[in-house]
């Protein structure tokens, strides 16, 4: 005979293997594509081309990338229920674990990183907030900006907040995503609405105009940093 414990055992089992798959495809997909997509930017000649070396260093950045952000997701929600509710899982997600990340991975894989010009920074508290807008040429951009020491909130693509880890913490940071593919109107007012309540709250918006990353050739800037 069939008990509850049983079932309950199965579902969790399910669950578990479902979560595993999704782990392991997830994290794939996410370490694949970004070795592709940064091959493909020193494709032309007049660039020297990505070593097998520098296609490993690729990989494991968005590994630890991935798996640092899913500890760190999940560090967060545990904080949340231990406090009882009172720890603030917006600014925990963004001002502890996305910047940890993004200068473990910088210094980790890359190297050491000089910021010149903070001094002509607005202060951290103003009211309405600035936007910030940078060129974005290789995924080394989005650790960097870290080392503003600056709370800000990402523009992103709907599709990562699939990603395993990525996805999650950006959730939790309540960064804004927007539907890219066709012309989404509700995803577009979501945009301005979200980066609108949050200028006015004195959290600054952060932008890559090209809305990708290709070093060949100029791209045209998006319009949504400037309107």
């Amino acid at each position: 005979m069939v008990t509850f414990n049983d079932i309950a055992q199965t579902l969790l089992y399910v669950v578990l293997y479902v979560f595993l798959a999704w782990l392991v495809l997830g994290l794939s997909l996410a370490v694949g594509f970004s070795v592709i997509q940064e091959r493909k930017i020193w494709l032309p000649r007049n660039f020297p081309s990505l070593s097998c070396w520098g296609m490993l260093k690729v990989a494991a950045f968005n590994f630890v990338w991935c798996s640092f952000c899913l500890i760190g997701a999940i560090g967060v929600l545990v904080k949340k229920v231990v406090t009882l509710g009172f720890s603030d899982i917006e600014v925990d997600a963004h001002c502890t674990v996305e910047s940890f990340v993004g200068w473990c991975c910088l210094r980790g894989f890359i190297g050491r990183v000089q910021v010149n010009g903070t001094e002509n920074l607005p202060p951290p508290d103003i009211v309405p907030a600035p936007t910030y807008v940078a060129n974005h040429a290789s995924q080394i951009d989005v650790a960097a900006v870290y080392f503003m020491k600056r709370r800000f909130k990402w523009i992103a693509k709907k599709s990562v907040v699939y990603l395993p880890g990525v996805g999650q913490i950006m959730f939790l940071g309540k960064h804004v995503f927007i539907q890219r593919s066709g012309k989404n109107k509700k995803s577009v007012s979501n945009l301005f609405q979200k980066s609108s309540n949050a200028i006015q709250s004195g959290i600054p918006m952060f932008f890559f105009p090209q809305g990708t990353r290709w070093m060949a050739d100029r791209l045209p800037f998006k319009d949504g940093a400037f309107i």
